[in-house]
């Protein structure tokens, strides 16, 4: 059967957690899929009737297995550390033409490779939480076996979140962590001390929010637009907001002085390694384009 978005029959969401639940609603408000087509389950802790309330028709539950068989589409939302229990029984319930998809960080395909050997097309992402107002972007990687119209229907899935981005190499899904998934928190850091600034010289609060927070939102839909239409590069850009002896060089004088390009480039390092910290603490250490087995012998 030729796979499309329209024709899913069945979309297993193992762990409906905040990001799984995003994608999910993100489909369903797109009117991609009736909720009836989504099978949900969480832990048997947390509470299934907000779920039930939000998305009415969905199926939800706490069996992992049921949800798994027959379904076209598996999507992984659980912790990284439960997926050692979660990976047999995905396994030997799940169809060998199913989709997965992993919302996991610091799990390579490899280790879905050797857990789940029925499944062929893996698929790894990493949504941020724009995508749950539709403005998010998802940076995804697919294994090698992946056929064409696989592909095409998780960019069709992911497209409903905002903008899907393909990345050629599993590994730039790990370095998108810091580019985009950890991106808003830095983005909330910044707006707020903007707006901190603003009321520290004088201006209400609410007045500091709306101007900074639109500044902000507004460079970044030119800058896209920038580079789209006439392939503007950022330095251009600047420089055409940036007047000789004028209070935005004074700012950006300052800022270089106080060394923000530095700050920002070691938070991006800091937050890629301790992705690699997590891959290594599940037997894999790897780096920029290359994964090894960690040495078990005590050797350096």
């Amino acid at each position: 059967r030729k796979m499309s978005l329209s024709s899913i029959r069945k979309f297993a969401l193992i762990g409906a957690g905040q990001m799984g639940t995003t994608v999910m609603g993100r489909v369903i408000t797109a009117g991609q899929l009736p909720t009836s087509v989504f099978h949900a389950t969480r832990p048997p802790w947390e509470k299934k009737k907000d779920l039930r309330e939000r998305f009415p028709g969905i199926v939800v539950g706490s069996d992992n297995a049921e949800a798994t068989r027959d379904a076209d589409v598996i999507m992984l939302g659980v912790k990284p550390n439960d997926f050692e229990d979660i990976a047999p029984i995905i396994n030997e319930n799940c169809k060998k033409d199913a989709i997965f998809i992993s919302m996991l960080a610091g799990v390579p395909m490899a280790n879905f490779r050797e857990k789940m050997p029925n499944l062929t097309t893996i698929v790894r992402c990493m949504p941020n939480t724009p995508s749950q107002i539709g403005r998010g972007v998802v940076p995804f990687a697919c294994s090698i076996e992946t056929p064409d119209e696989h592909r095409a229907l998780a960019t069709a899935i992911f497209d409903t979140c905002g903008t899907s981005v393909y990345m050629a190499k599993e590994a730039y899904i790990d370095m998108a962590v810091v580019l985009s998934g950890s991106v808003p928190a830095f983005y909330f850091v910044i707006l707020e001390a903007l707006v901190d600034a603003g009321v520290h010289i004088g201006m209400p609060r609410q007045q500091a929010f709306d101007l900074a927070s639109q500044a902000l939102a507004g460079s970044a839909e030119f800058a896209i637009h920038a580079n789209k239409s006439d392939k503007i590069a950022l330095a251009e850009l600047k420089g055409n907001v940036t007047s000789a002896g004028g209070t935005t060089a004074s700012l950006l004088f300052k800022a270089e002085q106080l060394g923000l390009r530095s700050l920002v480039a070691e938070m991006a390092w800091a937050g890629y390694r301790r992705t690699l910290e997590i891959a290594q603490d599940r037997g894999m250490v790897y780096g920029p384009g290359v994964w090894i087995p960690r040495r078990t012998d005590g050797e350096d």
